[in-house]
């Protein structure tokens, strides 16, 4: 691809900001059927079984087979088994059967873990589902390195990130992008979408999410949380909010609306200086900086900001592609494998 630059200056631009890659390991080798409770009529258990009891096999190679780094077996099947107990737990049921009986060898420690999720099942199958005790294990295995961009993704949340990838999301939200400062912490408002249901009630960033429809968001999952403040379209959210700068609290009541979030945003400074925003690196992002440069030229913009603060990541292609409008020659990045292999 071409190097975008202005004709009316000979220089290279100036690109003042960082670039964060991330890669997410997506574990989840069912089909979306799995989400549903089984069937007692509903023919073939057995093999329904022997698909998550794959997908949990699988899922564990993959953490500790093509993690970045040598990744502690135990520690990791210890993790899985006390999502196990906590979604146990959380359902009101007993956990005896759940024990931590790991060590260092992978293929025993998957062994162990294997006829105890047998056991839970035969115990507790009729209740809990077999993929939902799965995926709570898996999730909790791949929280557990303590890595942002290693997640498990559901077949509901796989199928929400291609269609972010191929910048077609959509969704009934409330119009802002949220973060944490640290775990555990309430939810915070990082920015505002314009002319959404967020900010026609005056929320701001720095606002922080105390409770969504009276529970409080301080101690569970960032996504549990996102997956509250999202519904329908037209369906209200209550929200409990702190402003940090006047130490008020409030309650707001919202109704959901249809939101795209945005990709990239742009504007022109003083200077002039053309200043880009971006969110994430959907297939789509090429073309749309391709037309904002282009703005940019007919404007006679002298310099450029690069703003990639919190950006989520996306396609690697539409990186590579991105990355090409400035860089003109060398490499883009580099990638090193667990075994210390770069690729260029």
């Amino acid at each position: 691809m071409e190097q975008w630059r202005s004709p009316h200056r000979r220089q290279s631009w100036r690109i003042v900001g960082g670039l964060l890659l991330g890669l997410a390991v997506l574990l989840s080798a069912c089909t979306t059927d799995l989400d549903e409770p089984p069937s007692p009529v509903e023919p073939g258990p057995e093999r329904r079984l022997e698909t998550v009891v794959q997908t949990l096999n699988l899922a564990f190679q993959y953490l500790q087979e093509r993690y970045a780094e040598p990744v502690d077996s135990g520690a990791l099947f210890r993790a899985a088994n006390r999502g196990l107990r906590q979604g146990l737990w959380g359902v009101g049921l007993l956990t005896a059967d759940v024990r931590d009986l790991y060590g260092p060898d992978p293929r025993r420690n998957w062994q162990v873990f294997h006829q105890q999720f047998l056991n839970l099942v035969l115990s507790y199958g009729q209740k809990t589902p077999p993929q939902w005790l799965a995926h709570r294990a898996i999730r909790a295995a791949a929280a557990s390195l303590n890595d942002c961009h290693t997640v498990f993704l559901d077949p509901q949340q796989y199928a929400e990130q291609l269609q972010r990838l191929s910048g077609q999301m959509q969704f009934g939200g409330i119009g802002v992008i949220l973060g944490r400062r640290e775990a555990p912490s309430p939810l915070v408002i990082a920015e505002v979408f314009d002319d959404s249901p967020a900010a026609r009630a005056g929320l701001q960033p720095g606002d922080v999410i105390e409770a969504v429809d009276s529970q409080p968001t301080r101690d569970l999952e960032t996504e549990a949380l996102v997956q509250r403040i999202r519904g329908a379209v037209g369906t209200p959210v209550r929200l409990t909010i702190r402003r940090e700068r006047t130490g008020e609290r409030f309650e707001v009541t919202l109704l959901r609306a249809p939101i795209r979030p945005p990709v990239l945003r742009s504007q022109v400074l003083p200077g002039p200086i053309g200043y880009i925003r971006i969110y994430s690196f959907p297939q789509t992002l090429p073309a749309d900086l391709d037309t904002t440069l282009q703005a940019f030229d007919r404007q006679r913009v002298r310099a450029l900001i690069l703003d990639l603060r919190d950006n989520s990541g996306g396609d690697l292609q539409a990186v590579t592609a991105s990355l090409s409008r400035f860089v003109r020659a060398g490499p883009l990045f580099h990638q090193v494998a667990r075994t210390g292999e770069r690729t260029t």
